[in-house]
């Protein structure tokens, strides 16, 4: 199902599925997701779709509570905090292994679809 995306979700458990596809007119929109999973050692995001409208468009992934707190609803992000950021240079990436159990991902303009999943710690 096709659902359009804004503001923020906030993501609780141990897995599940974050999708935002375009419509007929490309997203230029901001979109958040916050994941938490309390007592886990890492979240996996699988990304199998991907789709950045034009070179200001990208996703980025922050990692660990104290950047998502301050980036989930930040109007200015710092790309230089961020753990991954992808865009029309760097977009070939399918799996993220992220070391916290605290994960920001926020889409700007375009199409994500990404199964996350927590991993217990060792």
């Amino acid at each position: 199902a096709t659902q359009p995306c804004s503001g923020l979700s906030m993501l609780s458990g141990t897995n599940g599925t974050i999708i935002a596809r375009d419509g007929p007119i490309p997203s230029t929109g901001d979109c958040r997701w916050r994941i938490r999973s309390e007592d886990r050692s890492s979240i996996d995001l699988t990304i199998s779709y991907l789709a950045l409208n034009g070179p200001d468009a990208r996703v980025l992934i922050y990692v660990g509570s104290s950047d998502a707190a301050e980036f989930e609803s930040a109007d200015v992000l710092v790309y230089d905090r961020a753990f991954l950021v992808l865009n029309s240079l760097r977009s070939a990436v399918d799996a993220v292994h992220c070391p916290s159990d605290d994960v920001l991902v926020i889409l700007q303009g375009g199409g994500l679809e990404l199964t996350w999943t927590a991993e217990p710690p060792a």
